[in-house]
């Protein structure tokens, strides 16, 4: 059981890496009576991994990465349209810092379950990312949450948008465009699971320790 540990744990959390970058992991659609689908607009299918994001950014022609840059100046910039208004900014930065850390912990629990006997230890760091990747999904959601409701339009979104070249988005849309949805994916799901699954693995190793003493 004990080489069955050491070989089954490692493989079950570092599976979240390729889990993360091959797997959907972001679910967005903005939809308008007028436009439709604006996600495709953007260059975004309905459900995107990050290697398809990543593949999407090398594409995309110079209105699409115009639009893209204008928008995130809007997000990031306290004093544009939106960054005076979407004051949850805040949200996306816990959201990275809980990516990073889920990863460092992920990372260092796999070692130690392959390296040591020090089932306690890895189970807290195994534990540690596994909740790392709910506070990720949480900051995720709280961020996402004024979008969704309707408190922050799109309209005005893509109107601070529109000032890097794009007020055809601005102006076609007006207040007829909604986010649908805005949410992390199934991969997301799936490596919240095998964190979970590989730190429950290691109490059980903790315990049979304990057990046979």
């Amino acid at each position: 059981m004990k080489i069955a540990y050491k070989i089954i744990t490692p493989i079950l959390t570092l599976a979240i890496f390729p889990v993360l970058i091959f797997l959907p992991i972001l679910h967005l659609n903005i939809t308008s009576t007028l436009a439709g689908s604006l996600s495709s607009n953007l260059g975004i299918r309905e459900y995107t991994s990050l290697y398809q994001l990543l593949k999407m950014g090398g594409g995309m022609d110079e209105t699409q990465r115009k639009l893209w840059k204008s928008i995130g100046d809007a997000i990031f910039d306290k004093e544009g349209t939106i960054g005076s208004v979407l004051t949850n900014t805040k949200w996306l930065y816990f959201f990275a810092v809980f990516a990073v850390l889920m990863l460092v912990l992920a990372l260092v629990s796999a070692v130690l379950a392959a390296a040591t006997r020090r089932y306690g230890l890895t189970s807290c760091f195994g534990l540690g990312a596994a909740f790392s990747a709910i506070g990720m999904n949480m900051s995720f959601n709280a961020f996402a949450r004024p979008l969704l409701s309707g408190e922050i339009g799109i309209s005005s979104f893509l109107g601070k948008a529109g000032s890097g070249g794009n007020n055809i988005f601005s102006s076609l849309l007006g207040n007829l465009a909604k986010v649908e949805s805005l949410e992390l994916g199934v991969a997301y799901s799936l490596a919240a699971f095998l964190l979970f699954t590989a730190a429950v693995f290691s109490i059980i190793m903790l315990i049979v320790r304990k057990v046979n003493k």
